[in-house]
């Protein structure tokens, strides 16, 4: 994923990635979207963790490339209502979320088990 790119849609409109901070990404309104997030763990070691999920509407999580969730669904955006499980190497681990709303508002939310607050967080790998 190039972050400096911009995009350009069918109807001329021109998109880009933009930076958001915080546990819940709102995308506010328009029906039929869809949009993207991208973000990178570290980890001190190989491990796995829970991944707590709170979505609207559909949901598609890869981490290092390869799915861990989806799920296209109806559902209000409330923290923790899904989760799953992420399998960390050692090091850097890159997490990228498609999100599609269908009607309304919509946001998604993640929140990764650290109980012993070993993983940091970064735009991309330091």
């Amino acid at each position: 994923q190039d972050l400096n790119a911009t995009y350009k849609l069918p109807d001329g409109r021109e998109v880009r990635w933009r930076e958001v901070k915080g546990g819940t990404v709102g995308l506010g309104g328009g029906d039929w979207q869809v949009a993207y997030g991208l973000t990178h763990v570290w980890s001190p070691d190989e491990r796995t963790i829970a991944l707590f999920i709170g979505k609207d509407d559909a949901l598609k999580v890869w981490l290092n490339d390869g799915v861990i969730f989806d799920q296209n669904t109806w559902s209000h955006a409330i923290p923790d209502s899904f989760f799953t499980t992420m399998k960390l190497r050692a090091g850097w681990n890159k997490v990228l979320v498609k999100c599609g709303n269908w009607n309304g508002g919509w946001a998604f939310m993640l929140r990764p088990g650290d109980p012993d607050q070993k993983l940091r967080f970064a735009r991309k790998p330091e």
